[in-house]
């Protein structure tokens, strides 16, 4: 018998043939993962705090139809494995088809057990419902087993009909006892002599409160009560006649004097409210109806100031125009990469002792000072896609803004697009896809033809939309030159990303620029801006690290994320889900904090690495104390190490925050772990990282197990977020691994 999760799940809830379950049984024993996976199956399923996922939506990963057919094992092949990735990946999923296996095996396997009294209360259902309602008389009509009808005729009782029906051939049904009575409170003669003490009892109450009331005074507007419920609009009596009440001549002039640019002081209108208070009461006893006179607001009076965000987004003929300040999150983290100052720090106290962060400061080369000193402000294009989340920095705010499909872009716009998401662009003659993780700058180019655009990091595509040759110049991270397509089918590819090694110090390492250039369908020409043309097609590629000199080769197969390989099904599921939570009329970096703290997992993972590009560290010092996030957090250390690369300021920012949640101390050993490790370094740091499997505080375990991971390529079915005694036997496996020499590089 094959171990899958379908068979795990029939082994747990005991549906398996006794040789089949002792089988499992051991190869269950043999194998670590299934151990694990078994005690994770048991521990979601206990666990309350693990919400129910989407069965229908846009963040469905699976809906209740597939559900079904997988635990009923008539899903397709292909569709049964997507399902096993799910459920590996979400505890959410896995609780859930784990426990609807269990209600089934239930249901099916165990005969459902009745109390007896139930079971002949069932059956004499069909008989009552056939009989007419009884009405027992006296307790002679009882005995004769006769009742009686509302129309004073006898009819036979219950019991008999039940042996008529079976003398005359037909269904059997069972009779009730002799002994059966109609319950009291269905008799229908002492309805009235029973209810008779409640209606006595709502009479006197209702006449004590009436004469309660006329005590305090007539039932008009003289009342006290009624004047306090209703004002001055409380009924008047039928015999009085209103009294017209002079018109409010003082308030009149005052107000007509305001109009005038002639404002009334405080006293005057304390004085006029004064007089309306005084005259009310004389007025009121003579049964008149006074109006007080309108409100009137002193011009010289101070008006305090009320600062208010305008968040509106900027459309296509105001984008040029500055936005309003950004709202204050709750969390201030850095600044974002190569982009401008730090947003103001919170009034609020922080809840930790130590100092904020240093924020980072802007590169040399950044964003923001090329936008507004080498670009005009000229349209260059429009955002296309729909369903997808793209965000232009806001340099007035401070912020990330998203965009809404069709927005007009600008020469000088920042734009980023978050990780599994996948953002077109309009720009020149030429669209521009930008894949997920990505962060560039659309400027003029050297001709009104030829858009310019500086990819700060990421990947992306660029194709023409016209049949002549179309032409577009890149900046791919100091790497400048001209793409020149030679039809309208060809697809020029791009990715630019900073590359750490591994142990160094992110603030005092040099970063290498690395560049690769593919023609994913098609032919390229690249010309360099020294003047040498490489021509390039889907069998050859274009290579730059750091300052040497490009290197064109051979090709054997495109890049995944050409075509969106490299994004997960889980991750792309979860930014569908992540899409309908960015709002527009708030800060990007807003919306996603939000979504960093959402019920299910996925959603929590891909908001974290969204922050980590835009600068927000708080959430990613969060994940590792996560239990649920234990299949991302090798994600979520990548993406912290691609952030520490792009500048050393915000290594820094990360740093800091590791720091100002855990202390110098801790804070720095946690920044450590990030870094990863050297073959050399491995000889002195292996046994520490092995110990520190059996650290008091998760987020050790977690960053140790990754490290280990990463450089040996196994688990030894470890996991962090268990108990001391789970754990135990998996750290013995590392140790011993260690005292072989295994924990190497692979």
């Amino acid at each position: 018998m094959r171990l899958t999760l379908r068979t795990m799940l029939a082994y747990l809830d005991d549906v398996l043939d006794p040789a089949d379950a002792q089988e499992l049984a051991a190869k269950i024993e043999e194998s670590p993962v299934a151990a694990d996976l078994i005690k994770r199956i048991q521990k979601s399923t206990r666990n309350a705090g693990v919400s129910a996922p989407p069965l229908d939506g846009p963040g469905a990963a699976i809906d209740a139809n597939t559900a079904a057919e997988y635990l009923d094992s008539t899903l397709a092949p292909e569709r049964m494995s997507e399902v096993d990735v799910v459920c590996m990946e979400s505890d959410s999923y896995l609780a859930e088809i784990a426990s609807c296996h269990q209600i089934l095996a239930l249901v099916l396997g165990q005969p459902l057990e009745l109390e007896p009294s139930l079971r002949e209360r069932i059956y004499g259902i069909p008989e009552i419902a056939a009989s007419p309602p009884p009405f027992i008389e006296n307790d002679q009509d009882a005995e004769s087993g006769a009742v009686e009808t509302g129309q004073n005729e006898k009819v036979p009782a219950a019991g008999d009909i039940g042996a008529g029906a079976q003398e005359g051939g037909g269904g059997k049904i069972a009779a009730p006892p002799k002994n059966r009575e109609v319950p009291a409170y269905l008799r229908g003669g002492d309805g009235g002599v029973r209810s008779l003490p409640m209606v006595l009892t709502i009479v006197v109450g209702f006449l004590v409160a009436a004469v309660g009331l006329r005590i305090l005074g007539p039932f008009d507007s003289r009342h006290p009560l009624l004047r306090s419920m209703f004002g001055d609009t409380a009924p008047v009596a039928v015999n009085e006649q209103p009294v017209a009440a002079p018109a409010p001549e003082k308030a009149t002039e005052k107000a007509v004097g305001n109009q005038q640019g002639q404002p009334a002081s405080a006293n005057e209108g304390a004085a006029a409210n004064s007089e309306n208070e005084t005259s009310e009461t004389s007025e009121s006893k003579a049964g008149a109806e006074t109006l007080p006179p309108a409100a009137v607001i002193p011009e010289s009076a101070p008006v305090p100031e009320v600062s208010v965000p305008d968040t509106t987004v900027t459309d296509a003929a105001s984008a040029a125009s500055p936005a309003a300040a950004e709202p204050i999150s709750p969390r201030q983290p850095a600044a974002p990469f190569g982009v401008g100052e730090a947003p103001a720090p919170s009034t609020k106290p922080p809840a930790v002792t130590n100092p904020p962060p240093t924020p980072v400061q802007p590169a040399e080369n950044s964003a923001g000072e090329s936008s507004s000193s080498t670009s005009e402000a000229v349209d260059l294009g429009r955002y296309l896609s729909d369903g997808q989340v793209a965000a232009r920095f806001d340099k007035a705010s401070s912020a990330w803004m998203r965009l809404p499909v069709r927005a007009v872009i600008r020469a000088g716009d920042l734009i980023w697009t978050p990780p599994a998401n996948r953002a077109k662009f309009l720009i020149g003659g030429v669209q521009v896809t930008l894949e997920g993780g990505a962060q560039v700058v659309f400027e003029k180019g050297p001709a009104d033809n030829i858009p310019r655009i500086r990819v700060d990091y990421g990947r992306g595509r660029v194709f023409p939309l016209a049949d002549e040759k179309a032409t577009v110049f890149l900046d791919l991270g100091g790497r400048s030159g001209l793409a020149e397509f030679e039809n309208a089918d060809s697809i020029f590819g791009f990715e630019v990303w900073k590359l750490l090694n591994a142990g160094e110090d992110p603030e005092l390492a040099a970063v290498k620029q690395m560049v690769g250039l593919y023609a994913t369908l098609g032919a390229v020409v690249w010309r360099e801006e020294d003047g040498q043309a490489v021509t390039l097609d889907a069998t050859h590629f274009r290579f730059y690290a750091g300052e040497a000199a490009g290197k064109t080769g051979a090709l054997a197969k495109l890049p995944e994320w050409v075509e969106g390989g490299d994004v997960r099904d889980i991750d792309r599921r979860a930014a569908a889900t992540m899409e309908a939570m960015v709002a527009f009329d708030q800060p990007v970096r807003i919306s996603l904090n939000e979504a960093a703290e959402d019920r299910r997992s996925e959603v929590r993972s891909l908001a974290v690495r969204s922050l980590c590009q835009l600068g927000d560290f708080e959430a990613l010092v969060n994940v590792f104390k996560d239990d649920l996030q234990h299949a991302s957090w090798r994600f979520h250390v990548y993406a912290a190490r691609e952030a520490m690369a792009r500048n050393p300021a915000t290594a820094a920012a990360i740093r800091q925050t590791w720091e100002r949640r855990h202390g110098k101390e801790d804070g720095q050993r946690l920044y450590r772990l990030l870094w990863g490790y050297s073959p050399d370094q491995l000889k002195e740091e292996a046994p520490k990282l092995v110990k520190l499997l059996e650290h008091e505080m998760i987020e050790f375990r977690a960053l140790a197990f990754v490290n280990l991971q990463e450089i040996t390529g196994a688990t030894q079915g470890y996991r962090a977020e268990k108990t001391a005694a789970r754990r135990r036997s998996a750290v013995n496996r590392w140790k011993t691994m260690l005292e072989k020499g295994e924990i190497v590089p692979r």
